[in-house]
């Protein structure tokens, strides 16, 4: 398991690294990048800020998560409930608003990082219980 959790633990770290990125490029993203990028401008910002908010605090969750595993299960429980719906919603969304390529990759990379989060989670808990 000490390969496995080193695996882990560089997923996690690559994870928030991804989150925080989204996140800041949630806060700071031009109306001219939203156009580029399939989206209508916007006048308000608070939505998006708010989203990139989200992302910079699961950044730190992922983070966290990798930095001590044992200590913060909990934390990597919920973070995979959370890639879970992020790619429920990203997926619904595209099937009920509006298709953009730049949501369907955001789910698809969701979906893969919520599958590896639960594949690694369920190595944890066969190991757990044969303790």
């Amino acid at each position: 398991m000490k390969n496995k959790s080193s695996i882990l633990r560089l997923f996690l770290y690559l994870t928030a690294l991804h989150s925080f990125v989204v996140g800041i490029g949630l806060i700071v993203v031009t109306n001219q990048l939203r156009l580029l990028l399939g989206f209508s401008p916007s006048q308000e910002q608070f939505f998006q800020t708010q989203g990139g908010v989200f992302h910079i605090i699961m950044a730190t969750a992922y983070f966290l998560s990798g930095y001590n595993i044992e200590k913060y299960r909990q934390l990597f429980i919920f973070s995979i409930f959370v890639k879970f719906c992020a790619s429920i919603f990203l997926f619904t969304y595209l099937i009920v608003v509006s298709f953009s390529y730049i949501l369907f990759f955001s789910g698809f990379v969701d979906l893969i990082i919520f599958l590896i989060m639960y594949y690694f989670y369920k190595v944890q808990s066969k190991e757990i219980q044969q303790e």
